[in-house]
This record gives structure tokens, C-alpha cells and sequence, in this order.
């Protein structure tokens, strides 16, 4: 952590492992992922700690916006084939319970629906 509880971009690009110019594109908004708030002095940009530090969160700790069939089978303590059935219907012979998409060769779900299908169905319920 920086003195006097401000960040130089520098410090900051340091710390999270990217470059002083991506710092600068969070600062200046060419970057629609991450925003970052900082003032300038003279020529210098300095960043509040508290700043730095939700950029840090961000960076550090994305939130995954889908969930994998073995994401979800490990949440409900099933089996991935068991998750893969639910999204396929059972290879078309009922009503999927589960909504998701093909991407290439793999599934994705999407976080809503995903963490709807974990809540009805909780670990070990067979369900």
C-alpha cells in the first residue's frame, strides 16, 4: 500500500500486474470493463486508496457472469452428466429444467438462472 493513502498509476499497475497504460485507460474511460476515479495534479494522476482499491477487487477477483454444468454439479453435489441431462432434457425426451446456451463444445449458464437451479436444488437433493 502507497503512503498517505493515494496510488500513483505506476504503483498501482505494479500491484495488480498490468500495465502503467491500462491504469491510465481505467482513469480516462478507454476501457468500458473498469472505471477508475482519480485526480490530476499538475501532470501526475493520483488515486484515492479506496479507489484502488475496488480496482484491485475487480481485477483480482472477477465475477464469473456463467456458471459451467461442473460449477453446478459441484453445488448440488450431483454429477456433471446429471446437470448436462437437465440442460439437454434427457437427449430430448422431456422438458429441460435447466436453461443454457452452447458455446463451441462446452455449456454455459448464465449466473441468474444458474444460481436459480443451485437454490431449488441444494446439495445432495436429488431433485
Amino acid at each position: 500500500m502507497p503512503e498517505l493513502g493515494f496510488w500513483t498509476p505506476k504503483e498501482l499497475a505494479d500491484h495488480v500486474g498490468k500495465s502503467r497504460q491500462f491504469i491510465i485507460d481505467c482513469i480516462i474511460g478507454r476501457t468500458s470493463q473498469y472505471s477508475l476515479k482519480a485526480t490530476k495534479l499538475g501532470r501526475v494522476w493520483v488515486i484515492a486508496d479506496q479507489d484502488a482499491q475496488e480496482l484491485i477487487q475487480k481485477i483480482t477477483r472477477p465475477q464469473k457472469e456463467w456458471y459451467t454444468p461442473n460449477d453446478i454439479a459441484k453445488a448440488i453435489g450431483m454429477t456433471r452428466t446429471h446437470v448436462l441431462n437437465c440442460l439437454t432434457g434427457y437427449g430430448g425426451r422431456k422438458e429441460p429444467r435447466l436453461a443454457g446456451e452452447k458455446r463451441g463444445d462446452r455449456w454455459v449458464i448464465g449466473k441468474d438462472e444458474g444460481d436459480r437451479f443451485i437454490g431449488e436444488h441444494g446439495k445432495g437433493d436429488e431433485g
